[in-house]
């Protein structure tokens, strides 16, 4: 997908602070 630490890192296990740090960054997840 692209847009995180792997190719397709929204299949991957989400560090839970990785993703409160990116979630605003990204917007992927909204």
């Amino acid at each position: 997908g692209g847009g995180g630490p792997t190719p397709e890192y929204f299949l991957m296990p989400i560090d839970p602070a990785w993703l409160q740090a990116n979630l605003p960054n990204t917007g992927k997840y909204n």
